[in-house]
């Protein structure tokens, strides 16, 4: 019986966990190969849900999964849907690449470069270019222009000719050796900007149908688990981490300092996610920014993409073996009340928000009046709104193509509102006969 295959999308750096889960545990039974020329997202995933014989053997891809409309990205025959079990980079691993400018911490600063290049579409890199290019596109035509003409194999020396270019780069090895040869150096980084801090940039992604059942299930397990020791591995043992990067990558024309520096880049920036669970806020926020670019993006909605239960199981399991059991108890219940609280925290705000008006009401009253009183109905129907309005928050952001991760700022007006009604029908409650 042939092994399962998982296709990835780049060879980059970031994508050490993957070799070092393959090395270490997976070997045995799991094949992984690089997405076809020109190699990105797209056909990594492509891949995946291909129903070429081919590729019936393709069960898991590493890639970004905003890089392609989940909802499209399904096959017909048995209407096999993509989900992600997982993920291996929670912040944004690119760099803008310049010659000897100053570095800057603001999207404004690439306004002073004539040219800014980028990975052609489909990639998450011509997304990164196009959104830093937008506020200059009417502002600065003539000054400013985006070029997303950069081949993901191609090195940087053909683009960076000019003091006036800057280049968007994933290759933190293609970087650390072009800047090292040229005296270049970044001038920004997407991975220490706020607005990026939590995202949902590379995953582990399977079909529906093989996740369904037992063997796809067992593997799944065997895959987080192992993307999960490898991940802690280059954390906490360095060194070794180091080790398995050199031999990946000594033999592509990087040296070992090269190598070295690089990773050291990839760890003090903490690219890689430490829990292979997929943050809500990373994937609305990842949604978001796709969306700025692609009017048409479908909403991908983390209920029906996301199955995080693996990744849980996978990552306390782990917690409790490394930590054993009594050193687990603690992280264990803290990480049960945190959940616990996400869960609970906005239905007991609502009952809330909807029973608040009863402690100004007299105990004389009659309860059908009171029930029936158009103060009382203008309250449970204000109150209905804002909830409907917070369980739609997500919706509602695409739309309007809002932040989602920063919904209490744009609904400051909502909440403004929303408590002058409240104090006005408190206000008639309190009137209210005895």
């Amino acid at each position: 019986m042939p092994k399962t295959k998982l296709v990835y999308a780049v060879e980059m750096l970031h994508y050490l966990p993957l070799y070092i889960a393959h090395e270490r545990d997976l070997r045995d039974q799991l094949d992984i190969e690089l997405a076809p020329a020109p190699h990105g997202d797209k056909s990594a995933i492509s891949r995946l849900m291909s129903d070429a014989t081919n590729d019936a053997d393709v069960n898991f891809c590493v890639c970004d999964p905003m890089m392609v409309s989940l909802e499209d990205a399904y096959s017909a025959v048995g209407a096999n849907a993509p989900v992600v079990i997982g993920q291996l980079v929670g912040k944004v691993p690119f760099w803008a690449v310049n010659h000897a400018e100053p570095a800057f911490s603001d999207e404004e600063g690439f306004g002073g470069y004539s040219q800014i290049f980028s990975y052609p579409d489909p990639n998450t890199g011509y997304i990164f270019g196009k959104l830093i290019y937008a506020p200059f596109e009417h502002k600065k035509p003539n000054l400013t222009s985006f070029r997303p003409t950069k081949p993901i194999d191609d090195d940087l020396d053909f683009y960076l000719t000019s003091d006036q270019a800057v280049v968007i780069e994933a290759d933190v090895l293609r970087i650390r050796k072009f800047t090292e040869k040229t005296g270049n150096r970044v001038v920004f980084s997407f991975a220490r900007s706020a607005a990026y801090e939590s995202f949902c940039f590379t995953a582990i992604i399977t079909h529906r149908n093989f996740l369904e059942t037992p063997s796809g299930q067992a593997q799944a397990r065997e895959l987080v688990r192992a993307l999960t020791k490898a991940t802690d591995l280059i954390y906490t043992f360095p060194e070794i981490a180091l080790e398995h990067a050199v031999s990946r990558f000594c033999s592509k024309g990087y040296s070992r300092e090269i190598v070295k520096g690089a990773l050291g880049d990839l760890t003090k920036e903490e690219i890689f996610s430490r829990s292979p669970i997929v943050s809500r806020d990373g994937w609305r926020k990842s949604g978001y920014i796709r969306r700025q670019v692609a009017a048409d993006f479908a909403f991908p909605s983390f209920d029906q993409f996301v199955e995080n239960g693996i990744a849980k199981k996978e990552f306390l399991a782990y917690l409790q073996e490394k930590t054993g059991k009594c050193w687990f108890l603690l992280p264990n219940v803290s990480r049960l009340i945190a959940a616990l609280f996400r869960k609970v925290a906005p239905f007991v705000i609502a009952a809330m928000l909807y029973i608040h008006p009863s402690l100004f009401v007299h105990l004389r009253s009659r309860l059908p009046d009171v029930l029936w009183n158009p103060w009382i109905l203008l309250h449970f129907l204000a109150t209905t709104i804002v909830v409907a309005i917070y369980c739609s928050r997500d919706r509602i952001a695409h739309w309007t193509k809002k932040d989602p991760t920063k919904w209490l700022e744009w609904g400051y007006g909502l909440i403004f509102a929303y408590i002058i009604a409240e104090l006005v029908i408190v206000a008639e409650v309190i009137r209210l006969p005895s």
